[in-house]
């Protein structure tokens, strides 16, 4: 999560103010993340932080899809 790019993520996503939260203490580097000043924060236990950022895709027949995704425990 950029804050350059912050108008584009919420037109984008759905949840994304509602999981934002400053990078962590600790945070692994990474230098295909260094940019991001922000992490999607959940929690399990509370029903409106269970869900963070997320995005609709039609997938037909034939479609390939990549996705990343990383976790800071």
């Amino acid at each position: 999560m950029v804050p350059e790019k912050a108008a584009v993520e919420i037109a984008t996503f759905s949840n994304i103010d509602a999981s934002r939260t400053d990078k962590p203490v600790g945070y692994p580097e990474d230098p295909q993340a260094d940019k991001n000043a922000f992490v999607a924060k959940l929690n399990g236990k509370d029903a409106d932080r269970r869900i963070g950022p997320s995005l609709v895709l039609k997938v037909k027949s034939g479609d390939t899809v990549r996705l990343g995704a990383r976790a800071f425990y």
